[in-house]
């Protein structure tokens, strides 16, 4: 039977959407940098879609105002921190998703 993978810590997820202008992959990876030293360990995974010009964030939080407030803080001019939205994180390889 074909089951949908269980979400993980549904409210305390977050993801922040920037939009890179220009940025090739060592611009992200100076994002990510910079993203992880203000997230006080609380950034989780990171995308980095360049036909898109898109980064998003993927973290733990209490607030999508706390989240926005952290990396606000750390982008760059470059970027642009489009929003922050609440998540539902899917993890396939749970027990229950086999």
């Amino acid at each position: 039977m074909n089951r949908l993978p269980s979400a993980a810590s549904a409210s305390n997820v977050f993801v922040a959407e920037h939009y890179l202008a220009g940025v090739d992959f060592r611009g992200a990876q100076t994002l990510l940098t910079r993203l992880v030293r203000a997230s006080g360990g609380h950034l989780r995974h990171a995308l980095f879609l360049p036909a898109d010009e898109t980064f998003l964030a993927v973290y733990d939080g209490s607030s999508a105002n706390s989240v926005r407030a952290a990396t606000a803080a750390a982008a760059p001019t470059h970027s642009s921190l489009d929003r922050v939205v609440g998540a539902l994180l899917l993890d396939p390889y749970r027990e229950e998703n086999r």
